[in-house]
């Protein structure tokens, strides 16, 4: 079974020092990173400070065989509307930013917080919402050290749960989008799910989710993927919501 992630809930206070410095040091000994009770604590120094003292609003670890793993890193620019730094970031004996790009979501950005989706080794797509109820998805791929950041590709449905499995059939993972379709209106708008390839970043297919004997519109409360028959093809498992 793999999970689905749901779309994260706005940022909506800028996360203080303290905070900010707990939980990453928590992620970073979890990782292996950083020194755990007992062993030797390296003193921070002013560079791994100015690499690590900023708000990540997600993040992913990159594989590297043999070797401790990278950090993808994603963070909103606080000055410039729409605009996602992405780095790549490495552990040596201190932090070091390896490369980073950025990607301009500002066209129709719902200012809500983008997150990613990890496809397979080194491919990565990151999530965003517009104010047209869309999906705006940037494939990111990690090779050497280095960020290629694809144009975004936008699609038509407001996303709130993401996963990657090979629905497809052609041997690479894609990326699984579920969300709504329309407008939003003093009724729920239809369910649908949508797979984009993981090989070119194109829409495989958008359909719609009806449950049987329901006609009410249903919301999604969460779901996975996996494989529960002999049937081809990776299975949906989802908890929805029925309005009384």
């Amino acid at each position: 079974m793999r999970d689905v992630s749901r779309r994260p809930s706005p940022v909506t206070v800028r996360s203080t020092r303290p905070w900010r410095a707990s939980v990453v040091a928590a992620v970073l000994l979890a990782a292996g990173l950083a020194a755990g009770p007992g062993e030797p604590i390296r003193a921070a120094d002013a560079g791994a400070s100015a690499v690590l003292d900023q708000t990540f609003i997600d993040a992913a670890f990159v594989d590297r065989p043999g070797e401790t793993p990278d950090l993808l890193t994603i963070a909103v620019d606080q000055s410039t509307f729409g605009l996602v730094h992405i780095e790549l970031l490495r552990r040596d004996t201190t932090w070091t930013v390896q490369a980073q790009a950025a990607a301009d979501l500002s066209a129709s950005f719902d200012s809500g917080t983008p997150w990613l989706i990890q496809l397979g080794a080194g491919s990565f797509d990151m999530i965003a919402g517009t104010n047209d109820q869309q999906t705006v998805v940037t494939h990111i791929r990690v090779a050497a050290g280095t960020l290629t950041v694809d144009p975004p590709t936008v699609f038509g449905l407001a996303t709130s749960d993401a996963g990657a499995a090979d629905v497809t059939g052609d041997g690479a993972p894609d990326l699984v989008l579920a969300g709504y379709v329309g407008t939003a209106t003093a009724d729920c708008p239809p369910l649908a799910l949508a797979v984009v390839s993981g090989q070119d970043s194109t829409l495989a297919f958008l359909r719609p989710i009806e449950l049987p004997g329901v006609k009410n519109k249903v919301r999604l409360a969460g779901a996975a993927l996996g494989e529960w028959d002999n049937a081809p093809g990776v299975d949906l498992l989802a908890n929805v919501l029925r309005p009384v």
